[in-house]
């Protein structure tokens, strides 16, 4: 089995799974959005074709109660019957539907505006005769409204049976509530069928003909009756059947039928059917009931509108987040397998590989390359042998960091002992070294010594003589440590053995000239300066072999330089030294440095230099020696970065008294 294929094939499967449903699911997202657009455009057609119906109406009651009333009418108006601007629009909705998908829907609303105008021609030449209106006008009215009614009927079944049937919240589906809608806009013309019939009876001229004419018209009361009870029962049966806010209009419009509406109608028909006429104010009630339900009907009917495009609209953010949230779960799922995927490659895999590759690099114990057959063998097998391999390797190197950790030891011991000698060497070397102050004949004696190592290659020293002259002297070998420390200890022993043993008026010169004489060959050379002081003539001899310039600076202030350099001792044999005078007063100073202080180097390279020091030497008021060195060292430190020198710093200050 190879791994990398495995996982490859594996994860390669996943992410095209996953974004194949990604894109279908927001290809179903694109194409449920449209039917959405659709059905929604539906819906509000839907709505304006019942909004139209309840219209027709009001208007064909607000014509009933102008022809049964006292005022004038004018021919043909907008009182008589549904309006010129009701039927353009039914015509419009019905045109609508004809060019879309529901013909037949179209096809009724056709006919029924054509029906709608045949009953406002029908209502204008009734309109003609005496008024207020007579019991043939208002039934001639009522036959021209029959094509209507059944165009009603019709329009409400097609609209209950083209809505939506998918469930929505509150236990209600739009079915329902369409279903509601249509026998509401029944048992509304029921209603007004009824109100024209009674309207019919109440316009006879004759009372005694009354009971005759409730005989004749008898049937179609009842059959009217019993169309909008039939259309109130069902209307209530749906309204009970699903409960809530949002049947509670359809349910008050039924409650005021039965309770209020239907009592009045009945005691109305008993006394016509008694043969008497009803007294005006029963009439009035009778009216205002009817006037009442049908406005309940018609409030009915803008709610149940109002929750059918709130259920529509909750469906639709319910399908916009449903398949919205699983597009982006899906691609959620792609990315974390990716990250699955190459997270398993740079943790696994590719880990193995190096190694895999390592380990061949390897020649462990000189061993043969493994057969070719090795190639074909699976990762786990690969990796059982890397592991092989990596053991045998981890007990060499075991071997191995045991040889260097005993290796180790014996270095650390031989460190310990080398760093001991060093301290020793360097106790040795100290111990060479003046004490600092110390009083000279006429002078007083000042010394800085920072090594820059354990050991250094500076030394210095005061040598006195009986007849008052007082010689100190400054070694520089070149380089640092244990070597320039040896070459140190030599010359300093050689130049003070020198000055000790010298004849007496010697020159200063003419001892250290011998000194250069028996150096050895193949010893390093080293610069020195050497200042004999003589209290007897207040002045001092200067020899300068290589170092750097003795620094005066007088009791009256200044500073200057004595001394061009020479030539280092050990470099010619036969080499003349020259001797230097300069005055040695009280209050003067005399300032022996080596080239560990000028040389010292910043960050970036620059020398501290001559020029710095001549600066903290000519401060005022004059320090004393001990808080001079300190702010020569502390300006070094700071110059430098560290309190670590890189070379041996040594000063010397020489103070006349």
């Amino acid at each position: 089995m190879d791994l990398r294929k495995t996982l490859d094939t594996v994860f390669g499967l996943l992410c095209i799974l996953l974004l194949a449903a990604a894109g279908s699911l927001f290809a179903l997202l694109y194409l449920t959005e449209r039917t959405h657009s659709a059905e929604a455009l539906a819906i509000a057609q839907r709505d304006s074709l019942f909004q139209l119906s309840y219209s027709v109406r009001a208007e064909e009651l607000a014509a009933l109660e102008t022809l049964v009333g006292k005022s004038a009418m004018v021919q043909g108006g907008p009182d008589l019957a549904p309006s010129a601007a009701t039927d353009a629009a039914i015509s419009r909705a019905g045109a609508a539907f004809a060019k879309g998908q529901d013909a037949e829907v179209g096809k009724i609303l056709q006919t029924l505006a054509q029906h709608i105008a045949q009953g406002r021609d029908s209502l204008a030449k009734a309109a003609s005769g005496p008024r207020p209106a007579s019991g043939a006008t208002l039934d001639e009215w009522h036959r021209s409204l029959a094509p209507q009614a059944r165009d009603f009927v019709q329009l409400s079944q097609l609209l209950a049976e083209r809505s939506p049937t998918a469930d929505s919240s509150n236990g209600l589906v739009p079915h329902t509530l369409a279903m509601l809608r249509g026998l509401g806009l029944n048992a509304h013309r029921g209603l007004l069928d009824n109100r024209i019939l009674i309207e019919r009876l109440l316009a006879a001229s004759d009372p005694a003909s009354v009971p005759l004419l409730f005989h004749g018209l008898l049937n179609s009361l009842h059959a009217t009756t019993a169309a909008s009870t039939g259309a109130a029962d069902q209307a209530a049966a749906h309204a009970r059947i699903a409960p809530g806010p949002a049947t509670d209009p359809a349910v008050q419009a039924l409650d005021m039928l039965a309770e209020d509406y239907a009592p009045t109608e009945l005691a109305l028909l008993d006394t016509l059917a008694q043969g008497r006429r009803p007294v005006a104010a029963d009439i009035d009630l009778w009216r205002a009931s009817s006037r009442g339900s049908l406005q309940e009907f018609e409030h009915a009917e803008a709610e149940l509108t109002a929750t059918g495009r709130d259920l529509f609209d909750r469906h639709v953010r319910q399908t916009r987040l449903t398949l919205g949230t699983g597009s982006l779960v899906a691609l959620l799922s792609f990315c974390l397998v990716a990250f699955t995927a190459h997270f398993l490659r740079r943790t696994v895999l590719h880990p193995l590989d190096r190694i895999t590759v390592s380990l061949r690099l390897l020649d462990l114990e000189g061993a043969a390359p493994p057969p070719a057959t090795a190639q074909d063998r699976s990762d786990l097998d690969r990796l059982r042998a890397t592991v092989e391999r990596i053991a045998e390797a981890n007990r060499r190197d075991r071997h191995r960091q045991s040889e260097l950790a005993r290796l180790s030891d014996h270095a650390v011991t031989g460190n310990r002992h080398m760093l001991a000698d060093l301290e020793a060497a360097a106790a040795v070397q100290r111990g060479q070294l003046p004490p600092s102050p110390r009083a000279l004949p006429g002078a007083a004696f000042h010394a800085l010594f920072r090594p820059a190592r354990i050991v250094a290659g500076d030394t210095y020293d005061c040598v006195t003589f009986p007849d008052g002259r007082s010689t100190v002297f400054q070694i520089d070998v070149a380089g640092h440590g244990a070597p320039a420390a040896i070459v140190s200890v030599a010359a300093h022993v050689a130049l003070k053995q020198a000055l000790l043993s010298a004849p007496a008026k010697e020159p200063l010169a003419s001892t250290i000239a011998r000194v250069n004489r028996t150096w050895a060959d193949d010893l390093p050379y080293f610069t020195l300066l050497a200042v004999e002081i003589d209290p007897a003539t207040a002045s001092a001899q200067i020899v300068q072999c290589g170092h750097p310039a003795l620094l005066r600076l007088p009791a009256e202030g200044g500073i200057e330089a004595v001394g061009k350099g020479g030539l280092p001792i050990g470099v010619l044999p036969d080499a003349a030294f020259e001797t230097l005078t300069c005055p040695f007063a009280s209050g003067d100073r005399l300032v022996l440095t080596t080239d560990g202080l000028s040389e010292a180097a910043d960050p970036k390279g620059r020398p501290f230099g001559d020029n710095r020091l001549r600066d903290l030497l000519l401060a005022r008021p004059r320090p004393e020696p001990a808080a001079l060195f300190d702010r020569i060292e502390r300006a070094l430190w700071d110059w430098r970065g560290t309190d670590t020198p890189d070379d041996d710093v040594t000063i010397l200050i020489l103070e006349a008294r």
